[in-house]
């Protein structure tokens, strides 16, 4: 399957993977856990790949499938970044969610999938 996410010499990729790792520890991410990096992934392969139509099993069922990753489900996937959600410096993530998203917080922003539509929206706007 031929898709937009084979990027890794390319500038633009490189300057935003920054930019989401910079944004996930300003917002008190643990970046050490699993479900971070899946997230930071994830909102990567998104944008480059232009899926608007967000259903979030199935963009992780894709990333799946692209990186022939087999030893993990969809459904424990969503559990690593609920966890990684779950242990963010809530303070942190409340103090500086309106610099990175410009949108003011609410409890309803701190889930899987609107977070990934959130970091999608800073992409596109860059």
């Amino acid at each position: 399957m031929k898709c937009l996410y084979d990027y890794t010499k390319d500038v633009k990729y490189k300057s935003f993977e920054q930019l989401v790792n910079n944004s996930l520890i300003n917002l008190g991410f643990n970046i050490n856990i699993f479900g971070t990096k899946l997230l930071k992934d994830l909102v990567l392969y998104s944008y480059f790949n232009q899926d608007y139509d967000i259903y979030f099993d199935k963009i992780v069922l894709e990333f799946f499938e692209y990186n022939s990753i087999k030893n993990i489900s969809v459904n424990t996937a969503s559990h690593r970044i609920c966890y990684a959600i779950q242990n963010i410096n809530n303070k942190m993530f409340k103090d500086n969610f309106y610099m990175i998203f410009n949108v003011e917080y609410d409890y309803y922003f701190r889930t899987p999938k609107n977070l990934l539509i959130l970091f999608i929206n800073i992409l596109n706007s860059k």
